[in-house]
């Protein structure tokens, strides 16, 4: 039986051009003029539902885009608040509203309806780019892994003759499929980022993590002196925003977050203390998700290092078990009920890695040799990550490791690829499954079971 993919793996089908075609990036270009919906003021956001090039969409291309509150309260149905243009195959809005973070919810799709946190910055005109797939799978619902999400300076409206989106789109593709990386591209980011959007940077940052995570230090000294400039010039104009954030939790988990360059982002004005920089000490942890994947990632692990880092019942901590590992964004599946989950203890070692132990235990009681594990598993009905866990003890379970090489936080939150709180609640669940459906009767392979026949002695009579 095959085990789950990896919590950070890619889909590496190609996707067609998603892009917006020239008439509708001119369509763009007069709704962000001036905002149409007032929701709070600081800050705009332009949303924009398009048909992709050579594609057409029936009905109103803004179907099933709504905006909801960090809270999940609705706020705009693009539908029915948006400007809408069928034959042109668009619909959108331009909004003013207070800074912070946003749901963005698409309808429909393969995984049913699903979330990406958006962020919205102070004093920024934030763009979103959102295509309908047309397809079998997707059925023309949107696809929020295709979005284009730009910053630009607040009352400078959308120019579809800068750089900015074929960068954008260039680097998100990047990021979703990552094979080979264009070093130039990164290069190219980190420049544009100086007259143009600041968070072009932050795309070309969480681009180098990865090459940093795959290829090393070596490769990527070039470009790595070019990163410190970028951060601070984000911070300066952005604020601390998850996704810049993220950038130097992962700096800080390869060992290459200097003293010297944190001190320096510390003292820009726009941070309320130095403490908003050093998100593994906060108490509170880390609070609003990013948007990019790369930076949930970073999150996740650095719970290895900073177990506190996302603490229990975090809306983090709520939407981990439902993350999709597709494309560049930080996307879940909503459930048909807001998300409760079961409080679990904090961070305990010796605690945690004893529960984890048992667990081991109680499923070599119920897969004694010749127990079928698919069978295990129609009973059990584990969720997705009870799954992977699984799937994960099952590969463990001959016994040629010491615990801690598989049970131990490391080993176990990089297979789950799930902060240390929601795999804590994880195996907590799966154990409490396991204890619930007594071990199935072993059942002897079909040679095994005919040799026993043939020795046992007939009954008398």
């Amino acid at each position: 039986m095959s085990g789950p993919p990896h919590p950070y793996a890619r889909r590496s089908t190609p996707l067609p051009s998603l892009r917006p075609t020239l008439a509708q990036l001119e369509a763009a270009r007069e709704v962000a003029r001036a905002p149409s919906t007032r929701l709070g003021s600081g800050a705009q956001l332009l949303l924009f539902a398009h048909s992709p090039a050579g594609t057409q969409v029936e009905g109103n291309p803004g179907v099933g885009l709504t905006l909801h509150s960090r809270h999940g309260h609705p706020l705009l149905d693009l539908a029915q608040d948006g400007v809408t243009d069928e034959l042109g195959g668009w619909s959108a809005v331009n909004v003013e509203l207070a800074p912070g973070s946003y749901r963005l919810r698409a309808a429909g799709g393969p995984e049913g309806a699903t979330e990406l946190m958006l962020t919205v910055a102070a004093s920024h005109h934030t763009q979103v780019f959102v295509p309908r797939r047309v397809d079998a799978r997707y059925g023309g619902n949107p696809l929020l892994q295709g979005a284009l999400v730009l910053q630009g300076e607040l009352g400078g409206g959308f120019d579809p003759r800068r750089p900015e989106l074929d960068l954008t789109a260039r680097i998100t593709a990047m990021l979703g499929r990552p094979q080979r990386w264009d070093w130039r591209l990164i290069s190219e980011l980190f420049v544009a980022s100086q007259e143009h959007s600041p968070f072009l940077a932050v795309y070309g940052a969480h681009a180098l993590l990865e090459l940093l995570r795959t290829e090393g230090k070596e490769r990527a000294a070039d470009t790595l002196s070019l990163l410190e400039e970028a951060l601070i010039r984000c911070l300066e104009q952005l604020g601390p925003l998850p996704d810049v954030l993220a950038v130097v939790l992962g700096l800080r988990l390869k060992g290459m977050l200097e003293a010297g360059a944190l001190r320096r982002m510390e003292r820009v004005s726009t941070l309320a203390s130095p403490s908003e920089l050093r998100v593994w000490e906060r108490p509170e942890g880390w609070t609003a998700p990013p948007m990019l994947h790369g930076s949930w990632r970073v999150v996740v692990e650095s719970s290895i290092q900073s177990p506190r880092l996302v603490r229990s019942g975090s809306l983090l901590d709520q939407v981990a078990e439902s993350v999709v590992a597709e494309g560049p964004w930080l996307t879940w599946r909503v459930s048909g009920r807001p998300a409760r989950v079961e409080l679990v203890p904090e961070h305990h070692p010796a605690g945690a890695l004893r529960a984890r132990a048992a667990l081991a235990s109680k499923l070599q009681d119920h897969l004694a040799e010749g127990a079928d594990l698919a069978d295990l598993e129609l009973r059990l009905q584990p969720s997705r990550l009870e799954r992977r866990l699984l799937m994960h003890l099952v590969q463990h379970r001959s016994g040629q490791l010491l615990p801690e090489e598989y049970l131990g936080d490391d080993p176990l939150i990089r297979a789950l690829g799930a902060p240390w709180v929601t795999a804590q609640r994880a195996v907590a669940a799966l154990s409490r499954k396991l204890d619930a459906r007594p071990a199935a009767p072993t059942r002897l392979p079909r040679m095994a079971l005919r040799e026993t026949m043939e020795l046992t002695p007939p009954a008398d009579g």
